[in-house]
């Protein structure tokens, strides 16, 4: 017969441990997880293990068959930012009756306590991964993340504070143990508070930025001498990159940044990565970061392509600029990533034949090309007379 693993969230352990995960448990001759998860429940006589790592479990069963029914235990829910999901695809064509059982969860537990409904948050995690908190927290009124201990508190902390964002951060501690508690503040307000081991928080916004983040008005930019792309030849170039939530993508020539901000804003789960060689231009795409409450760009000062040969594969990229690499720029794009969207501007006649060229020589697919002419209203009098921009090519094209 199949023997029986029961995959057990164990909420916050304890009293807060649901009552088909404690007959689970005690039906088991073998309880599985981390010495933590182990403390926090009645394994009985059961046999205990002190693991966690799915391999390592799966090894275990395979070398021990005469366990007949086992509970692996895991941190919280299931479902939620969990080991459970790994441990699944291993157990997966093993001689095992799979179950699970879920558990109450922090995000569940934390917004109990608070006295407020958890259906309109944004959920995420800090906990041994990176997360744009400041872009989430802009754009949706409550966020709620599972973060670590007291270091990770304080990161996220300096980083509203640093990015002037004005929210109220609830961070839960300890759960189920006797150090459990509610500390409520502003960012600056928590960075003198003591926290525990495991934390997570609620983050409120009572004024979220939930408009389009495409075609900001240039005038809102801070400029400097440094060029920028316009704000219509912009949001066209932008909406052709199709990007997801979670793009990395890079900004060759970046200019005053207005490009790798509105990206950013779009990939607020990814990462944008603004090549710049002019170091005054550099430092306004810094200064236009923090207005837009975009952390999710990373600077890097110098010519492309050999600033950007150590960044991590893009899945898209924009091209405002080449200083003449246009094909060794493109070259290094697609060694990184084969298959990457790529999007060029041109502003004069021998760049888009220079595009062009690079198509063709490169086997590039040629999805899209565009001129667009933009003219703009400006008052004279009681008239207004139209006033043309120069005219910028788009081309749109893929790696095959």
């Amino acid at each position: 017969m199949a023997r029986k693993v029961t995959v057990i969230g164990i909420g916050t352990g304890g009293d807060g441990l649901t009552v088909r995960a404690a007959k689970a448990i005690a039906a088991s001759d073998l309880v599985i997880g981390a010495r933590r998860m182990l403390d926090s429940v009645d394994t009985g006589t059961a046999e205990t293990l002190e693991e966690y790592r799915s391999k390592e479990i799966v090894e275990h069963l395979d070398s021990n068959p005469g366990f007949s029914s086992v509970s692996v235990l895991m941190s919280g829910d299931v479902g939620f930012y969990s080991g459970a999901k790994k441990l699944l695809e291993a157990l997966k064509g093993g001689d095992y009756e799979v179950a699970v059982e879920p558990g109450i969860s922090s995000l569940v537990y934390l917004s109990a306590m608070m006295g407020t409904s958890w259906q309109d948050a944004y959920l995420t995690s800090a906990h041994g991964r990176d997360a744009n908190l400041v872009g989430i927290s802009r754009c949706h009124s409550k966020v709620f993340t599972l973060l670590s201990a007291q270091d990770t508190v304080y990161a996220m902390c300096r980083q509203f504070a640093d990015y002037g964002m004005d929210v109220t951060i609830t961070v839960g501690q300890d759960f189920g143990l006797p150090t459990e508690r509610l500390t409520s503040g502003k960012p600056a307000e928590l960075l003198g508070k003591e926290f525990g081991d495991l934390c997570v928080a609620m983050i409120e916004n009572p004024h979220p930025d939930t408009s389009n983040p495409i075609g900001i008005p240039d005038e809102e930019f801070v400029r400097g001498d440094a060029p920028m792309t316009k704000s219509e030849v912009r949001a066209l170039s932008v909406a052709k990159l199709k990007l997801s939530d979670d793009s990395v993508v890079y900004d060759i020539g970046a200019g005053t940044g207005s490009v790798s901000i509105e990206m950013a804003l779009v990939a607020y789960n990814g990462m944008v990565y603004s090549v710049e060689k002019e170091d005054a231009a550099a430092d306004l795409i810094e200064v236009n970061k923090k207005k837009f409450k975009a952390p999710n760009i990373q600077v890097i000062r110098g010519l492309a392509p050999e600033a950007m040969r150590d960044l991590p594969a893009p899945t898209h990229a924009f091209i405002g600029g080449s200083s003449g690499n246009l094909k060794e720029i493109v070259q290094c794009l697609l060694s990184k990533n084969p298959d990457i969207r790529i999007v060029i501007n041109s502003v004069t006649i021998e760049t888009m034949a220079e595009t062009m060229d690079v198509v063709g020589d490169l086997g590039l697919a040629e999805e899209d090309v565009t001129c667009i002419n933009v003219s703009r209203a400006r008052k004279l009098g009681r008239y207004h007379l139209m006033t043309a921009q120069n005219p910028v090519y788009i081309a749109v094209v893929r790696g095959r």
